[in-house]
């Protein structure tokens, strides 16, 4: 379980849960071999640039609500901002060739891996920067910002120093938000040669790492130079090491993207999150039932480990939101740039450009809510605005999906059990994937 999810249900409950999602998963595995004899058609338009993309009923489906997507093949090419080409292959039983319709830029939009630019020229601040244009050759520096409290971080040297080493030309800028007083027990980072820089900064220890990053974010806005931005990329870390492969995350499985992989993508200009759902699921989440979420207790992982409880009390949601909508409304005056689907990035790791932070800083809504993040998380210890805020980051920091995404994404879900619905789970509105669409080259996922 990630350790600031707060699943508030009784582990019996998420264990029926379990059992009744694996009922529908083999119940759609036993019914797949006749939906692809049916052989429904995904018509190819005539067009050009996005495709002329249009959304129809599949009515040759297994579910009829399940829509096909249509698109030109001029949209089949490699992951470049464009949107990726529609369901295919022996697990759609389509005629269509693989060779016109990647099944791989599917999988990344999916997974939220998918390289889309963050706006149009037309789109850009007065200062011309928000990380749009972005490249590998254009980026010089990582801005590794680690919230820290007492772990200990020698294995930053092999899981993070090492991996940043074999991009050529990189150097790293670190920033140490420290807030439990362990100062001393730091390593001698600034001894290693690719780390020009270390700032440590003492902050009180409230909000979390939410609250830690939020002051960073602030503090770099009201600092920053436009130019040494323009070719930064920050990685927001927890201090906690990054070496387990798999946690749970009833019913889903969720796996740690290591530096690599997270610099693959955020080095091309996209806000990346330093976890993955396993292929059944999605970082997307249906806002309408994102929405409703809203827990009622949380103990941190540390705590449980020194078998402290903490039981629910007024003090944790001292303002009685009813939900994270309610957060957003009464807190930060904000809601979902998207009004139906949003990333969700869980587990508190996750990387920017810093030219994205910068402009954001410069829109008046945005930069209002960065500033009122951290305002709200320096109220208590534990907080249910961390895990608000944890739900946040991503629909606040990334680039809002368009029309024809949503329509893909939407296309891809089970037709059973399309979303993960309980208010009180953590994973509330997450997409559950139609696994032979989703998941085609793996056989067992529970």
């Amino acid at each position: 379980m990630i350790g600031r999810t707060g699943i508030s249900k009784p582990l019996f409950t998420g264990f029926l849960i379990l059992l009744s999602f694996n009922f529908l998963i083999l119940k759609e595995l036993s019914s797949d071999t006749q939906w692809r004899n049916s052989k429904p058609n995904v018509v190819l338009a005539n067009g050009e640039g996005r495709g002329d993309l249009n959304v129809t009923n599949d009515t040759n489906s297994r579910n009829p609500n399940i829509t096909s997507v249509m698109t030109t093949a001029a949209t089949a090419t490699s992951v470049s901002g464009v949107l990726p080409s529609p369901p295919h292959g022996k697990n759609r039983g389509t005629e269509i060739d693989t060779t016109l319709a990647p099944n791989q830029t599917i999988l990344q939009l999916w997974s939220g891996e998918a390289i889309r630019p963050f706006g149009k020229v037309s789109e850009l601040s007065e200062s011309g920067i928000d990380g749009s244009r972005i490249s590998i050759a254009r980026i010089k520096t990582i801005e590794l910002v680690i919230a820290y409290c007492s772990a200990n971080l020698t294995w930053i040297y092999e899981h993070v120093l090492q991996q940043i080493s074999k991009e050529k030309g990189i150097t790293v800028r670190m920033t140490i938000l420290s807030k439990c007083g362990k100062d001393a027990d730091l390593p001698q980072f600034i001894n290693n040669p690719l780390v020009t820089n270390v700032d440590l900064i003492k902050l009180p220890n409230v909000g979390g790492c939410d609250y830690a990053y939020a002051h960073f974010i602030n503090n770099y806005i009201s600092k920053a130079n436009p130019s040494e931005a323009d070719s930064s990329l920050i990685i927001f870390m927890k201090d906690a090491e990054r070496i387990k492969h798999l946690w749970e995350l009833p019913p889903y499985k969720i796996a740690f993207r290591n530096v690599t992989e997270i610099m693959e993508v955020g080095l091309r200009g996209k806000f990346i999150c330093g976890s993955k759902f396993l292929c059944n699921a999605s970082p997307y989440h249906n806002i309408n039932f994102l929405r409703r979420f809203i827990i009622n207790y949380h103990v941190r992982a540390s705590d449980r480990k020194k078998d402290i409880k903490k039981e629910n009390g007024s003090d944790f949601n001292h303002y009685q939101y009813a939900n994270i909508a309610d957060f957003h409304k009464r807190a930060l005056n904000w809601a979902y740039p998207n009004k139906k689907m949003t990333e969700v990035c869980y587990g508190g790791v996750f990387a920017v450009p810093a030219s994205r932070i910068l402009f954001l800083s410069n829109q008046p809504k945005e930069g209002r809510v960065l500033k009122l993040i951290e305002e709200h998380l320096t109220r208590n210890d534990t907080s249910i605005e961390e895990h608000f805020i944890e739900r946040t980051w991503a629909g606040l920091l990334a680039q809002p999906l368009n029309g024809e995404e949503i329509a893909l994404l939407f296309s891809m879900r089970n037709p059973i059990m399309p979303e993960f619905i309980p208010p009180s789970a953590g994973v509330t509105g997450a997409l559950i994937g139609d696994i032979s669409l989703t998941c085609p080259n793996i056989e067992v996922l529970f």
